[in-house]
């Protein structure tokens, strides 16, 4: 397991950042999860395309 902050970026005007933190998982099951993160805008839009009558 690891920690890590990361700035890629100058903050230039307050109160436009956002910060999350996600438990510490064993590595294989933290991949699986990652992957899923990075799906879900897609996943959404299928499923509203879905739900529409």
């Amino acid at each position: 397991m690891c920690a890590l902050s990361l700035v890629n970026s100058d903050i230039t005007q307050p109160g436009t950042t956002w910060s999350n933190a996600i438990e510490a998982r064993p590595r294989r099951r933290w991949n699986r999860t990652h992957a899923r993160l990075h799906r879900l805008d897609e996943i959404a839009k299928r499923l509203r395309a879905l739900e529409r009558p």
